[in-house]
C-alpha cells in the first residue's frame, strides 16, 4: 500500500497500524520506508550534539478543517537517527531537551 495514495480515513487506519509494530531502535529512514513521509516535522540539535527529529503521522480525526495538525498526529521521536519513543510523551520529551 503506498500511503500517499490513501484518503485520510484509510491512512489514518494504516498509520496506527504500522506504529503499533515499530520497535525502538530502528533507524529514521526505515520508518519512513514503512509510513511514507510525515505530516509535520521539527528537528535540533541540543547540547551535548545529538540531534532530535520528530515526525508527525495523522492516526486521529480531530476537526473537518482540511488541515493536519500535531493533536491530530503521533509523534515518533528519534535521536542521532534512532527511534527512541513515540506517543503523547515523546513530543512533551522532544521539548524538555
Amino acid at each position: 500500500a503506498d500511503p500517499d495514495n490513501m484518503s485520510w480515513q484509510e491512512r489514518e487506519t494504516f498509520n496506527l497500524k504500522q506504529i503499533g509494530r515499530l520497535d525502538l531502535g530502528i533507524p529514521k529512514e526505515e520508518v519512513i520506508r514503512l509510513l511514507g513521509s510525515p505530516d509535520i516535522s521539527e528537528a535540533k540539535s541540543v547540547n551535548s550534539g545529538e540531534e532530535l527529529l520528530i515526525l508527525f503521522y495523522r492516526t486521529h480525526h480531530v476537526k473537518s478543517d482540511g488541515i493536519t495538525t500535531r493533536d491530530e498526529c503521533t509523534p515518533l521521536l528519534f535521536k542521532n537517527g534512532s527511534l527512541i519513543a513515540w506517543g503523547a510523551d515523546a513530543y512533551e520529551d522532544y521539548q524538555d531537551f
